[in-house]
C-alpha cells in the first residue's frame, strides 16, 4: 500500500508473494537504499524480519505446538507456550515468582556431543554417494571446513548458521564426485580457498553468497542433499538433571524458561522436538516461554525490558514492579558477564535482580573456559557435580538441583535486605526458607554435610 498514492521509483524492487522463496534462499534486494537513492528503512531488513517470524510460526505449527511468537526489538523473539490444563503448574505464577532461565546448547542439550554422531553419517552418506572412499581423515577435514565457513560475526557475536553448513557440505560433497583418489585432498584444498573468499565478500563459482551477514544459495541444484548428517543437531541427548531441576521449581512456583543464542529457527526446533518427545511419553513440560536471541544475552534482556514498557503481558512476566529474582544457568562465560553487566540497568526499570549459574559439562568447548563472578555476588559455578561459591574457596560436592536453589536462597535473602514492603516481605520470606530447606535437603542426599538439616 502506498499512502501517498504515488508510484514507486522504477529502480525500487518488486516483491511477488506467489513466488517466494525459501528463507535459505532469499535474496537481497534493496540496493536503493543501500545507495542512498531512497530515504527510509531497508525494506531488505523488515522483510527478513518477516520471513524469519514466519519460519518460526511454521516450525511451531508444523509440531502441532500452541504457541505465540512475540518480537522484541531486533534482537529476537519470544515463543509463548500455550499450557494444557493438564500442563499447569499446582502452584500459580505471581509477579514475585523467580524467574530461572536455562540455556539450551551444552546446558539442557549435549549439544557438542552431536559432532561424533553427525561425523558417522557424513561418512556413511559419502560412501553411497561418492565413486572415491574418503578416509575418515578427509571425512572430518570437510566437516570442518564447512563448519568454520558457517560460523562468522553477526549481531554482537560470532553465530553458526546451519544453513550455511549444511550448503557448504552439500557442495563440497558434489564436487568431489568423480575425482580420483589421488586428487582429493588437492581439490578439498582448492574449495577451502573459494569458500574463505566467499566469507570475504568475492564472487567466486559457488552456489551461494553471503550479504550483509546473509547467507543466500544461488544455486540449489549444485548441493548435495545432506540433511541426513544433521539430524543429531536437531535431536541431541538432554541433560536429563537439568530438565529435573525445571519441572521440581515449576512445581515450587517458579517461572522457567530456555533462553538460547543463535538462529532462531533452529534453535527453536530442538526445543519443539524435545517438547514432542515429552508430550508423547507423558512427561511435564515444565518452561513457559523459550527466549530466542541473536544477539548477547544481557542485550537481549534490556530489549525485552524495553519491549515490556510496551507489552503488559512481557513486563508482568519478566519485569513486574513487585520484587523478584530472575536467574541465568548457563555454560558461556562471555553471555553470563554480559548478562550480568546489565543488571543495574533493568534493576531500575523493574523489581527484578539478577542472578546466575555457570554449569559446565565435560568434554564441552566451555569446559575450560574460566569465569569469576566478580564483581556480582550471587553467582554459583556449577561443572561436574562440584561448585565453587563466588565467596568461597572451598568445592563441595553439590549438584545442580541444590546450586539452583541455592542461588535462590540468597538472591531472595538479599531482595529481603532491600526493604520491601510488608506484604513483599512475606511473600519473599516464605520462598527464602522454602528454597533454603530445599538446597539443604539435595546436599544432604548428594553427602555435602555430614548431618540432615
Amino acid at each position: 500500500m502506498n499512502p501517498t498514492n504515488q508510484q514507486p521509483p522504477e529502480n525500487l524492487p518488486v516483491f511477488d508473494e506467489s513466488s517466494a522463496l525459501h528463507p535459505d534462499d532469499i535474496m537481497t534486494v534493496a540496493a536503493p537504499f543501500a545507495a542512498g537513492m531512497i530515504d527510509g528503512p531497508d525494506p531488505s531488513e523488515a522483510r527478513n524480519h518477516e520471513t524469519e517470524i514466519a519460519g518460526l510460526q511454521a516450525l511451531i505449527e508444523g509440531y502441532q505446538v500452541q504457541a505465540e511468537v512475540i518480537p522484541v526489538g531486533e534482537a529476537g523473539y519470544v515463543v509463548r507456550f500455550a499450557r494444557a490444563e493438564n500442563q499447569k503448574p499446582e502452584t500459580e505464577l505471581t509477579a514475585y515468582s523467580p524467574i530461572v532461565a536455562f540455556d539450551a546448547d551444552d546446558t539442557l542439550f549435549a549439544y557438542t556431543q552431536t559432532k561424533e554422531p553427525r561425523l558417522q553419517k557424513y561418512s556413511e552418506l559419502t560412501g553411497s554417494l561418492l565413486e572415491s572412499e574418503l578416509s575418515p581423515e578427509l571425512s572430518e577435514r570437510i566437516m570442518t571446513i564447512a563448519d568454520a565457513f558457517s560460523r562468522w560475526e553477526d549481531n554482537g557475536g560470532q553465530m553458526y548458521h546451519i544453513s550455511a553448513h549444511k550448503s557448504a557440505l552439500g557442495w563440497m560433497t558434489s564436487q568431489l564426485n568423480g575425482v580420483k583418489p589421488d586428487k582429493l585432498t588437492e581439490k578439498i584444498e582448492d574449495m577451502t580457498v573459494l569458500l574463505e573468499q566467499t566469507k570475504q565478500g568475492q564472487e567466486v563459482d559457488v552456489p551461494f553468497r553471503i550479504t550483509d551477514h546473509k547467507f543466500m544459495v544461488t544455486d540449489s541444484a549444485r548441493i548435495a542433499d545432506v540433511d541426513a548428517v544433521f539430524e543429531p543437531m536437531i535431536i541431541p541427548d538432554r541433560y536429563h538433571d537439568t530438565i529435573s531441576v525445571a519441572t521440581s521449581l515449576t512445581a515450587e512456583g517458579v517461572r522457567t524458561v530456555i533462553f538460547t543464542y543463535g538462529e532462531p529457527e533452529f534453535q527453536l526446533e530442538k526445543v519443539l522436538a524435545l517438547q514432542k518427545e515429552r508430550v508423547q511419553d507423558g512427561s511435564t513440560w515444565p518452561y513457559t516461554d523459550v527466549l530466542l536471541t541473536k544477539r548477547p544475552k544481557g542485550e537481549f534482556l534490556e530489549e525485552l525490558a524495553a519491549a515490556g514498557s510496551r507489552d503488559e503481558r512481557l513486563k508482568m512476566d519478566f519485569f513486574a514492579d513487585e520484587p523478584h529474582v530472575l536467574v541465568l544457568v548457563d555454560d558461556d562465560p562471555k553471555q553470563l558477564t554480559d548478562f550480568m553487566s546489565r543488571s543495574e540497568t533493568v534493576s531500575a526499570q523493574s523489581g527484578v535482580q539478577l542472578s546466575s549459574v555457570r554449569s559446565t559439562r565435560p568434554k564441552t568447548k566451555a569446559e575450560n573456559l574460566s569465569w569469576s563472578a566478580d564483581p556480582y555476588e550471587n553467582s554459583g559455578d556449577y561443572a561436574n557435580n562440584r561448585v565453587l561459591r563466588a565467596d568461597s574457596d572451598i568445592a563441595e560436592r553439590f549438584d545442580i538441583d541444590s546450586v539452583v536453589y541455592g542461588i535462590l536462597h540468597t538472591s531472595i535473602g538479599e531482595l529481603i535486605k532491600t526493604g520491601a514492603s510488608t506484604e513483599a516481605k512475606k511473600i519473599l520470606e516464605s520462598q527464602y526458607y522454602r528454597f533454603g530447606t530445599l538446597e539443604a535437603n539435595r546436599v544432604y542426599l548428594n553427602g555435602g554435610f555430614d548431618s540432615k538439616p
